[in-house]
């Protein structure tokens, strides 16, 4: 029947029976790439919580009634012996616990890790696409050699004459075909191109050659669950933040990312993850103070004075020192994120909805925690003693809860903007900026600029130097208008400055900054201000004094 209704439009039959095939090979290759295979095992990965630098990897193996031992094999030898902790459910005793490392070859039933069974289902899956594409390729030449003679047919039996309305049937039903298979064609090539890529970064991974198993000894009176965690480390998150700024209703949206990778040996597949911004791998208390003592040093007959020994050097942020690396361990390895300690009391934590999965190949994955929207003061900030520019600045109230330092992404309007890093407090509130503002435009007049002696016998120079700078608003609504300048500052007693201004400033001392002050006003659209600002200094001629300009 197939055959006949192929034939009534000029077409062979043979064309449908290939495009039929092709069809039914690409929903079989469709159905065997559709789903990963999970790790089995006597255990299963349930939970992982990342911190800044390493994870906590919590397992669960299910034991039957009268069960004496649990033995959990092909572990990762990156995992921290001394952070394991085993715990049963109610009516399962736990004995002693023993850990051993052994070289992978000494493992047959870990003779493929996790890693070459990764590259193994990628192979089996190009190879697959490359038959599929071989497939598409034989239909195409099929279709080719259709158009040129007019369909294929045996060799005793000329072709049948189609009538007008069967030929453009039959170009049509050509038309249609090629355009299926050429689209189908280069849908299969990005795929492919795709699992190279992975195949090629999972290569690059090949994992530790030592592994480690954890037997346990149990008195289990009834079934129940064994949960062993243990703290793993070439793994962890880093805060990652975008900021958009809507100028018209001047409404700030935060969004809180986090970036999540792991090379830890093992897979995580469909696990619940929490991320912490806790530091489990910090030092657990702080310093204790010695005694201060005081004295004087009396030197001998051949001692001389020493010399003043240095100050002590300021401290900084200390970095994550790696755990302690057994052989084979994997944290010898470079960290894959550079992480920057900073002892606190207290952590904020994130459950990320559903489960996911993070395979143990390095690659660094983008999740989506939280969004959260504040009500911003939107100011344009100039300082034009050094830039004859302003700037779109947004300030909103400190969040409450710990947010780490992390890359933040600039929008305004929704457009790109920049990227910055995530700013410190200032008096409770903190400041990111969003780009130049181009309808601000700004001019700057030197007013003065001398230098000429003074005193009785000129034994002083006197040195006027000032500017003059204005703004015009191009917008058509109100901007509030921040304008910064550093006024020269005294530090010796024969230095004496006198300052001028006008308008007087709204701040003398800008964020607690000697000297830097601030113009602050509401600048209506296309309104124009001046502020002038002139500073007269002193000093003894033969003094060589720094800092003048």
């Amino acid at each position: 029947m197939m055959k006949q209704a192929w034939e009534k439009i000029g077409l062979d039959w043979r064309i449908a029976a290939c495009l039929g095939l092709c069809a039914a090979a690409q929903g079989v290759q469709a159905a065997e790439t559709g789903g990963g295979n999970a790790v089995g095992g006597p255990s299963r990965i349930e939970r992982v919580t990342l911190y800044p630098g390493a994870a906590a990897v919590e397992r669960v193996a299910r034991v039957a009634a009268g069960a004496r031992r649990l033995e959990l094999a092909c572990l990762p030898a990156a995992f921290d012996p001394q952070s394991l902790r085993v715990a049963a459910s109610e009516g399962i005793r736990v004995g002693a616990v023993r850990i051993d490392t052994v070289a992978r070859d000494a493992a047959p039933q870990c003779a493929r890790s996790v890693r070459e069974s990764r590259a193994r289902e990628l192979e089996e899956q190009i190879a697959g696409l490359d038959a599929e594409i071989r497939a598409n390729e034989l239909a195409a030449v099929y279709l080719q050699k259709v158009g040129e003679q007019g369909g294929v047919h045996a060799a005793d039996k000329p072709p049948p004459a189609p009538d007008a309305g069967g030929l453009a049937r039959a170009s049509s039903a050509l038309v249609r075909s090629g355009q299926e298979i050429f689209a189908r064609q280069n849908e299969l090539r990005r795929r492919k191109e795709e699992l190279e890529r992975q195949f090629a970064a999972v290569r690059q991974n090949p994992g530790s050659a030592m592994l480690r198993t954890v037997s346990v000894a149990l008195a289990a009176e009834r079934a129940g669950e064994v949960r062993v965690s243990y703290q793993i480390a070439r793994a962890g998150w880093e805060p990652a933040y975008q900021a958009d700024l809507d100028p018209d209703s001047g409404k700030l949206t935060l969004l809180r990312q986090a970036v999540v990778a792991q090379a830890s040996g093992e897979d995580w597949r469909g696990v619940r993850l929490r991320l912490s911004t806790g530091q489990p791998h910090a030092a657990p208390q702080g310093p204790s103070p010695d005694p201060w003592e005081l004295g004087i040093r009396r030197p001998g007959p051949r001692e001389y004075a020493a010399a003043m020994p240095a100050a002590p050097a300021p401290m900084m942020l200390r970095k994550a020192e790696p755990m302690a690396a057994s052989a084979g361990d994997e944290a010898a390895d470079a960290p894959l994120f550079d992480v920057a300690v900073a002892d606190q009391a207290f952590s904020t934590e994130f459950e990320v909805p559903g489960t996911a999965d993070v395979e143990a190949d390095g690659q660094k994955i983008v999740l989506t925690l939280a969004s959260h929207e504040f009500p911003a003061t939107v100011t344009v900030r100039s300082t034009p003693g050094l830039d004859r520019a302003a700037w779109l600045v947004a300030a909103i109230a400190r969040p409450e809860g710990v947010w780490p330092a992390g890359r933040v992404q600039l929008r305004r309007g929704g457009a790109f903007a920049g990227v910055t890093g995530w700013p410190a407090a200032e008096e409770g509130r903190i400041s990111l900026p969003f780009g130049r503002d181009e309808q601000i435009t700004v001019t700057l007049e030197q007013t003065a600029n001398f230098t000429r002696e003074t005193g009785f016998t000129g034994s002083d120079n006197e040195r006027e130097t000032g500017a003059a700078y204005t703004f015009h608003n191009q917008h058509r609504f109100p901007v509030r208008l921040e304008v910064l300048e550093a006024s020269p500052v005294s530090t010796a007693e024969e230095i004496r400055v006198e300052t001028r201004f006008s308008p007087e400033p709204a701040q003398k001392r800008w964020r607690n900054l000697p000297g830097v002050v601030a113009w602050e006003q509401t600048l209506e659209a296309g309104q124009s201000t001046r502020l002038t600002a002139s500073y007269l200094i002193r000093y003894p001629r033969d003094a060589q004094i720094t800092g003048l300009r």
